[in-house]
């Protein structure tokens, strides 16, 4: 280390002449004038010390902003997706699926409107790699609609609108179909689907409502301002 060793120049220089010409021993080479030019030119012992100080001074400095450089990477958080969600929609833990990693979908009850017999579900997504865009998570929904339905969507039938919400890049779906009958003996029954497809900073999420036309109609509004609702939040 630098600094031991000029310690023990220090030691050693205390106890000798400052200016030394003798000539060099037998066999070794006379010092090269032209090679130590640049080095510090060091009188005293004094000298030796304020080049010490300096060095470990130098030293402290340097450790001091490599230590706040990790600390500042250490602290500073992920950006992160927030919003609201209204207090009558009530939050149900969905289990990862079998072999599905990454974050869960969040599940959201819907209550009912008078004279339906079923609840609406609110689905959140979190980004997902099998659907990195807007228009691959737009597809997916379009395709998980038409699979339940008891005739495939048309293009009228599916409304779009690209909206910004606090920076946010927002599409905005809505569609309405029949879904099939079921195996049970279940009839078609109508359903309304509105969905939000949202940029976010780790990628793009999804929002979909889906249920009887009169509940998800009855709480368009409530959807629509929770949407409204989004923003990005750093923790700084």
């Amino acid at each position: 280390m630098r600094v031991a060793v000029l310690v023990g120049l220090v030691a050693s220089l205390s106890g000798a002449p400052a200016c030394d010409r003798r000539p060099a021993p037998p066999g070794e080479p006379p010092l090269n004038p032209s090679a130590m030019a640049g080095a510090p030119r060091l009188e005293t012992v004094a000298d030796l010390v304020q080049l010490v100080a300096a060095d470990v001074s130098a030293g402290q400095a340097d450790a001091e902003q490599a230590a706040q450089t990790r600390a500042e990477g250490r602290a500073k958080p992920a950006p992160q997706l927030i919003f609201s969600t209204p207090e009558r929609w009530a939050g149900v833990p969905l289990g990862a699926a079998a072999g599905a990693t990454g974050p869960v979908p969040q599940r959201f009850i819907v209550p009912r409107a008078a004279g339906d017999r079923l609840d609406a579900e609110l689905i959140v997504r979190p980004p997902s790699a099998a659907a990195p865009s807007v228009e691959a998570l737009l597809s997916a929904w379009r395709r998980q609609v038409d699979a339940g339905a008891a005739q495939p969507l048309v293009d009228g039938q599916v409304r779009t609108e690209a909206l910004e919400v606090n920076g946010l890049g927002v599409t905005l779906a809505e569609a309405r179909s029949d879904l099939a009958a079921t195996a049970a003996g279940e009839l078609p029954r109508p359903q309304h689907f509105l969905a939000a497809f949202v940029s976010g900073p780790d990628g793009v999420w999804s929002f979909e409502l889906s249920g009887p036309p009169n509940t998800v109609s009855e709480h368009r509004d409530a959807f629509l301002e929770m949407i409204r609702t989004l923003r990005v939040e750093t923790g700084e």
